[in-house]
């Protein structure tokens, strides 16, 4: 779960800089940032409403020692998200 999130966030800090490099540094940087901290909102976003439409706490779940098959949904969601904010970025 803890790597679908950093491999999300990766492609969309990698994204945001790769169409806006050839900017200014400034800009660049901006965009950059802003398009992180969406990522990371918009995960957290979607955990939490995974979290209310399924039965039980999500976050237990997800941290048990033994995989878990909610641990799959989640990292699947959170990839989810990060491709459409890498989509929009591009």
């Amino acid at each position: 779960m803890l790597a679908s999130g950093f491999l999300g966030l990766g492609g969309i800090v990698f994204t945001a800089i790769w169409v806006n490099g050839s900017g200014a540094v400034g800009e660049a940087l901006g965009s950059t940032v802003v398009f992180g901290l969406l990522g990371v909102v918009l995960q957290a976003l979607a955990f939490r409403l995974l979290d209310l439409v399924t039965p039980g706490d999500m976050a237990e779940l997800v941290t048990q020692r033994e995989s878990h098959p909610a641990a799959l949904v989640a990292a699947a969601a959170q990839a989810a998200v990060s491709l459409v904010v890498v989509a929009s970025i591009a």
